[in-house]
């Protein structure tokens, strides 16, 4: 994926990930994971990053892909997550958590904190 701009791209092979600052010129590895990455999201400026799907828990970048944090929801432990979105501005995050029953969890404080969906958003 990339930014609108083209300038911060970032790669994931199997469980690694590769980040571009430069229009892919050099590459630096940000993250090397045991388990394969599905799902990649990124905002338009590239700063705000969002990995899920095949790792056991989502993890997420504020500050283009430098240092990476897992998604932490209360009550949950290990899940599977099976998509990731971020809107335009990168508040707000959405994933799908569950094993057999896919829930939907939103952030809208750039990945801080998570609340389930119980209903879906209007507008």
């Amino acid at each position: 994926v990339f930014s609108y701009t083209g300038d911060y791209m970032l790669v994931a092979s199997g469980g690694e990930v590769h980040v571009s600052s430069d229009y892919g010129t050099t590459w630096n590895q940000t993250l090397s994971l045991d388990e394969n990455i599905a799902f990649v999201s990124m905002d338009p400026s590239g700063q705000y990053i969002l990995l899920s799907g095949g790792i056991s828990i989502p993890i997420y970048s504020t500050d283009f892909g430098a240092k990476w944090q897992p998604v932490t929801v209360e009550n949950i432990r290990l899940f599977k997550s099976c998509n990731a979105v971020i809107n335009g501005d990168g508040s707000v995050f959405v994933i799908v958590l569950g094993h057999v029953e896919h829930r939907p969890w939103i952030s809208t404080d750039f990945g801080s904190s998570w609340s389930e969906l119980t209903s879906c958003p209007t507008g």
